[in-house]
């Protein structure tokens, strides 16, 4: 979502911070984590955390789990939104509301059902 963004702003600078990025932080970031996954049968961070750290760190981590992905899942809807909010004289209420019922809509229905009936709209925009 933000890279094309960042590279717009930025230039091809961003892309090599983005691909040296991937590579360096996040393709060890997650050869790691899946290692100790492995090697501890499968077992997710929460439970490495228990199992390490004892309980009250398996809460803890659970608890920053959920955090994170609020804010991950806020700046997801809002970031769009306030983009597009800038570039319409829609509002961004209406936007954020938009937004939401496509989530909604994607996770009831089957993901084919949502993209072949509300996709082509866009392409008419």
């Amino acid at each position: 979502i933000f890279g094309p963004i960042l590279g717009a702003l930025y230039g091809p600078v961003a892309f090599v911070w983005i691909v040296i990025g991937c590579i360096f932080a996040g393709a060890v970031h997650d050869y790691l984590t899946g290692m100790i996954s492995i090697r501890n049968h499968g077992a997710h961070l929460p439970q490495l955390a228990g199992k390490f750290l004892g309980k009250t760190m398996k809460h803890v981590v659970n608890g920053f789990a959920i955090l994170l992905l609020l804010l991950v899942g806020t700046v997801f809807v809002t970031s769009p939104a306030a983009l597009l909010a800038n570039m319409t004289s829609l509002s961004l209420t209406l936007i954020i509301l938009a937004i939401f019922a496509y989530y909604l809509i994607a996770t009831l229905l089957p993901i084919d059902k949502v993209i072949g009936r509300i996709y082509p709209y866009f392409g008419a925009l």
